[in-house]
């Protein structure tokens, strides 16, 4: 434990830049997007109750006519919502209740995702040591694609290994020619996202 506690900057530099060091594999997680645009899963959870409230009343969720205290009194009249608790602590019920059947959620996600600005520079920081061949694997939990389009832009990147959710495990190698990127819960686009919290609470056996 002090060892990582005391671990520095330029330590790990020198980690990533040793052909003879570990073959490094990072998890990436949502801060990572947050500067890109990519809304947190408080926002998130918002959006959803706004889509579905708007999708019960008939309008649209780009309506800027609709307000919080239009689809928040709605929510909370919902039987299995907490009041007492806040949208983001409710975010699994919130998708797993109002964002059915499953096409809707994937057309909820691939909308939200849709307004993404470009990857930040710290994508693009990362693009450039995978470029290095300094990190191969990235294993992340994010759902959007800024860090296959921060690689694909990179132009010491030569090819980008994808593999998207647990259909796709047998996929992912210890030793890739290539970047390999790892979306541990899957993707909107192809129904494998893991929102729900039985879909998070263990890895698929896969």
């Amino acid at each position: 434990m002090a060892d990582i506690v005391t671990t520095t900057q330029a330590r790990v530099g020198r980690l990533l830049a040793d052909p003879d060091g570990p073959n490094v594999v990072l998890l990436l997680g949502a801060g990572a997007s947050i500067s890109s645009g990519v809304p947190g899963a408080v926002q998130i959870a918002e959006m959803a109750a706004k889509w579905a409230y708007c999708r019960e009343h008939g309008r649209t969720a780009e309506d800027p006519s609709v307000t919080r205290s239009d689809w928040l009194p709605w929510l909370r009249q919902q039987q299995w919502y907490h009041p007492t608790l806040g949208a983001g602590e409710q975010y699994p019920a919130i998708v797993e209740h109002l964002l059915l059947p499953r096409s809707e959620r994937r057309r909820f996600f691939t909308a939200v995702l849709r307004v993404t600005l470009p990857p930040s520079a710290g994508y693009q920081s990362l693009a450039r040591l995978a470029g290095k061949g300094w990190i191969r694997t990235v294993l992340t939990t994010n759902f959007d694609d800024l860090i296959l389009r921060s690689l694909k832009a990179e132009a010491s990147v030569v090819g980008v290994d994808e593999v998207s959710g647990a259909a796709e495990a047998h996929l992912v190698s210890t030793a890739p020619p290539y970047p390999q990127v790892v979306f541990l819960h899957g993707r909107a686009e192809q129904y494998t996202d893991a929102n729900l919290e039985i879909e998070t609470q263990q890895i698929d056996p896969a």
